[in-house]
């Protein structure tokens, strides 16, 4: 089968809607989301929105039951998965084409807010013990305090 890899840049545009296949109740969420080409204006020194593409964004699985949990509408995400095209007949009779992207990985843009990451337990895991903390890079485990010096 063809597929087309691909990840894209972009804001969720609609409210993510979470269902269940009907035969082995298989969650799927989707949304769709909006990547628009931006290009500085030197005359007016502001950024101008260009064309815009609208996908379909389809999440199964784990991942959906994580984006329908995390991901709403104006979100700025990153999405990488496979992009496919399919025909249909519309009520006209006439012959269209809907592109849809498979996501394998959505996250959030980091470059246009922060986010805090909360694992999520596997239904089939052990229960975890203690919580371990490393420091790296030598870190002094005591925990800092200000000094006058260092404001």
């Amino acid at each position: 089968m063809f597929e087309t890899k691909l990840t894209l840049v972009g804001t969720v545009i609609s409210e993510v809607r979470l269902t269940h296949t009907r035969t082995n109740d298989v969650p799927v969420a989707n949304f769709s989301l909006a990547t628009t080409a931006r290009t500085f204006n030197r005359e007016k020194g502001s950024w101008v929105d260009g064309n815009s593409l609208h996908l379909r964004v389809s999440c199964w699985r784990r991942l959906g039951e994580n984006v329908a949990a995390s991901v709403h509408r104006g979100d700025p995400v990153l999405v990488s998965g496979n992009l496919y095209s399919r025909s249909y007949e519309a009520t006209d009779g006439t012959r269209r084409w809907s592109y849809e992207v498979e996501a394998t990985t959505v996250g959030p843009d980091l470059s246009r807010g922060t986010a805090t990451f909360q694992r999520r337990a596997s239904p089939h895991a052990e229960p975890a013990g203690p919580a371990t903390v490393l420091a790296l890079g030598g870190a002094d485990p005591e925990p800092a305090t200000a000094t006058p010096e260092a404001a």
